[in-house]
């Protein structure tokens, strides 16, 4: 049995013995990357888990999504996951940058991007069918799931039209580099960093401004001071969150990894 047949073997077992285990929760428990999990699915015709790798980058494939109409969408970090169902719209890539504007708000960092799977999966609830995106250390960074009003016949087309000569059950996964730290605050021109700031005209702005400063989000937010920014405590996100649903006020998140902000 090669390392992809027992892989997949051994996911198939925990699927069925440990149900309602998120894909990476297996994952982690195989002391594997779900991008490794689920390339050992590729070439399958049976089974409860099938997939089929995918050639191109986000350029290739994001402006075809809005041909699929309305679809469940989910960004993720290893802090808070982010699900929103709409379409894709306004696609638009500005070099290896690419942004989708509409009711799943994207923008897109494709140099980052491994592979990309069509996934195909028997649940409790009929059959899931999905694309899923992974980075080059095999992390999930954003995923869409058909729902009963998307369309399958689109989604079909653009998994025939991009379909790899690769259907090999591997993924090859780079190691993930250690952390960087931030610049100690010393070194940091906090005057310019709080000029910039202050001329900040929409959120979708801070990434660069980041960059340009070459500082941290958190240390940034640290330095700028209490003019823009105020530390709460923790536990006061989640009552926020609630008190605004009670309200029914309208808040916007963003949750984003290396490759996606959603």
């Amino acid at each position: 049995m090669t390392h992809a047949e027992r892989l997949y073997s051994e996911w198939s077992a925990l699927r069925a013995s440990e149900k309602g285990l998120h894909a990476l929760d297996i994952a982690h428990k195989l002391s594997v990357t779900e991008g490794e999990m689920l390339a050992s699915a590729c070439g399958k015709t049976e089974g409860p888990v099938r997939a089929r790798r995918l050639r191109g980058s986000p350029k290739d494939i994001f402006p075809r999504l809005p041909a699929l109409g309305t679809v469940k969408t989910v960004t993720r970090n290893p802090n808070a996951v982010i699900e929103v169902t709409g379409t894709y719209d306004d696609v638009a890539f500005f070099g290896t940058m690419g942004q989708s504007v509409s009711s799943v708000d994207l923008r897109i960092f494709a140099s980052r991007y491994g592979q990309t799977f069509a996934s195909r999966e028997e649940t409790s609830r009929g059959v899931s069918e999905s694309l899923q995106f992974f980075d080059v250390y095999g992390r999930a960074v954003h995923k869409l799931f058909l729902k009963e009003g998307s369309s399958h016949e689109a989604y079909e087309a653009l998994v025939r039209a991009l379909l790899s000569d690769d259907q090999s059950p591997a993924m090859e996964v780079e190691p993930e580099p250690p952390a960087t730290l931030a610049r100690p605050d010393a070194e940091v021109d906090v005057s310019a960093l709080r000029d910039a700031w202050s001329k900040m005209t929409d959120t979708h702005e801070l990434h660069g401004l980041l960059r340009r400063h070459d500082v941290s989000r958190t240390q940034a937010l640290r330095l700028v001071g209490h003019q823009f920014s105020e530390p709460v405590a923790p536990g006061l996100f989640t009552a926020l969150l609630h008190e605004a649903a009670r309200r029914e006020t309208d808040v916007m998140v963003f949750v984003g990894n290396p490759c996606m902000i959603q």
